[in-house]
């Protein structure tokens, strides 16, 4: 009777089917967006270590240009350690107890990054090269889903003319 009557009327049907589709796209387009943030994030954190070590090398060759015109040598003033501890320093992890460091955005944490490895280089030049793993929040409206980390490798080197 009545229950055959309702699975005969297609047209309420299809447009609960169309409400369930629409609903499911959007879903996806939100958690592709917020995908699309924890990749900028990761991106727009790199290019800040970046700079962050070319400023530190930049100081270096400065210190360095400083010796030279004093008539010193170079080697007393650029030296691996030194160049490692302004590496350090430079990303936020001058004490060596600081394992990880947290950036905030509206009271939550947007990343977290551990305490680097930091290779110095002496050929040609001076430079650093850093790697760390970087762990960014996964969130789709506001609910914390999976944490997504990656390996990140940059660093910077100042090549002797």
């Amino acid at each position: 009777g009545a229950a055959m009557k309702i699975c005969k009327n297609k047209n309420g049907f299809s447009y609960l089917l169309v409400c369930v589709i629409t609903l499911f796209v959007a879903m996806l387009i939100v958690a592709g967006l917020s995908y699309a943030d924890v990749m900028n994030i990761i991106r727009v954190q790199k290019e800040e270590v970046k700079q962050s070590l070319d400023s530190a090398v930049t100081e270096e060759a400065v210190a360095y240009y400083d010796a030279l015109k004093q008539g010193n040598r170079y080697s007393d003033y650029v030296e691996a350690s030194f160049l490692s501890d302004r590496a350090y320093r430079a990303l936020g992890f001058g004490l060596p107890q600081t394992e990880i460091r947290t950036v905030y955005r509206d009271g939550m944490a947007v990343s977290v990054m551990e305490r680097p490895e930091i290779t110095v280089s002496m050929e040609g030049g001076f430079g650093v090269q850093v790697s760390y793993r970087l762990t960014v929040p996964f969130r789709v409206f506001g609910q914390h889903i999976t944490d997504i980390s990656v390996p990140v490798e940059t660093g910077s080197f100042y090549q002797l003319k």
